[in-house]
């Protein structure tokens, strides 16, 4: 007899089989709908989460805005003195005159001689040497102060004055609008007649300097009327005592 069996046998056996052992699903139909599921609820949640979300955002109440309220500015004290005008604090000082700043007040004037309104002649000393003083001064509250409008005359220099006076003279009567034949006292100083604006004699005791080969008239000087003139003429003797 033989042993294989015939393919009818087999496929009743396989039947039969069939009904004592129970059936397995297959592993590909059974993890198809968990993954499905998987899917669906992944999409879901992040949809359900952003309507809640959405839901919160509405209910919220708007948070107002913060009013700034502005405080009243407090009134500034007055101050002690009232400010400066703009006129004031831009205006420079003023310049004082030479010799203002001298710390004993006033100048003494009892030894100088007035020869025209605030003009005095009169002797100084400066260094141990002797002068002859022409000058304008001035008076504040501490007293009579000198300008730089002024002359010192040393002993030469005076002594040349007094041998020109006789020229001097002419000037003055031939004088003219301008003086181009000084007379020298020394290397630095010259007496000038001049009429000033065709009208005003002046006779004018200058230092000068040097510019471009000529002599012109510096700063340092002093220009006296005919009468102021006069009267050193007139104490010429006097003078001469102040420098002995």
């Amino acid at each position: 007899m033989p042993k294989f069996k015939s393919r009818e046998i087999l496929s009743s056996d396989s039947d039969s089989s069939g009904d004592d052992v129970p059936s397995e699903k297959p592993k590909s139909m059974s993890k198809k709908p968990a993954k499905a599921e998987k899917k669906k609820a992944s999409v879901e949640k992040p949809r359900k989460e952003k309507k809640k979300e959405r839901a919160r955002d509405v209910e919220k109440p708007k948070k107002e805005k913060r009013k700034i309220e502005k405080r009243p500015i407090s009134p500034m004290s007055e101050p002690d003195s009232p400010p400066r005008k703009k006129k004031e604090m831009d205006r420079p000082a003023k310049k004082k005159p030479a010799g203002a700043d001298e710390p004993s007040g006033g100048v003494d004037l009892s030894s100088m001689t007035l020869i025209g309104p605030k003009r005095y002649m009169g002797p100084m000393e400066f260094k141990g040497r002797h002068y002859l003083n022409i000058r304008e001064y001035y008076e504040d509250s501490t007293g009579m102060k000198p300008t730089k409008k002024g002359v010192a005359l040393n002993q030469g220099e005076w002594r040349t004055l007094k041998s020109m006076f006789y020229d001097v003279d002419e000037k003055i009567i031939n004088a003219e609008a301008e003086d181009y034949n000084p007379l020298e006292l020394s290397d630095k100083k010259q007496i000038r007649v001049t009429k000033f604006k065709g009208k005003f004699l002046l006779i004018d005791v200058r230092e000068f300097y040097h510019k471009d080969g000529e002599k012109m008239p510096g700063k340092k000087g002093i220009a006296l009327k005919q009468d102021q003139y006069n009267k050193i003429k007139e104490m010429q003797e006097e003078i001469d005592g102040w420098f002995f």
